[in-house]
């Protein structure tokens, strides 16, 4: 079953990342008059514009898949260790661990 989820995952994260944003840009009057009537995007070819609109994009959401898996898993690690320290009133070293209260 994980495995299952696992390739859905990545088939739709594929398709949304790669596949839709160029169909999206895509200019397809030249292949098929009846698909560049739905497809009629304004790049009919790579060019420069398209790097920097397109291919910006699709790097910044490469780079997004790529950091956030870290990011949400170091979250939790980061929130435990600041209660910690607030729990010991934010003393450092043994004697924080290990003080009396005198009344």
């Amino acid at each position: 079953m994980l495995t299952k989820i696992t390739n859905g995952v990545f088939i739709a994260q594929f398709f949304n990342t790669a596949i839709l944003i160029l169909l999206v840009y895509a200019n397809l009057e030249e292949v098929s008059p009846s698909i560049g009537s739905i497809l009629d995007g304004q790049f009919r070819d790579y060019s420069p514009k398209w790097y920097t609109l397109v291919g910006n994009n699709i790097a910044q959401t490469l780079l997004l898949n790529a950091f956030m898996p870290i990011i949400t898993e170091s979250i939790p690690v980061l929130i435990s260790s600041l209660q910690r320290c607030r729990d010991r009133g934010f003393a450092m070293g043994d004697k924080a661990l290990y003080q009396t209260k005198q009344t």
